[in-house]
């Protein structure tokens, strides 16, 4: 979120509330299965992707 807030130069407030009961502690995604079984990987950073997105809205 605050990622993409620094594209439109907008500081974000981020509000920290307490985790839903089924929520998971931690996400951080693995492609590891993506490269295994497709043989993919990303072309391009987050960071480019987003000001792609952004830059088409």
């Amino acid at each position: 979120v605050i990622e993409v807030g620094k594209f439109f130069d907008y500081e974000l407030i981020v509000e920290n509330k307490p985790a839903l009961i089924d929520d998971p502690v931690r996400r951080k995604p693995d492609i590891s299965l993506a490269n295994k079984k497709l043989n993919w990987k990303p072309l391009i950073q987050l960071e480019e992707g987003l000001k792609f997105l952004i830059n088409s809205l």
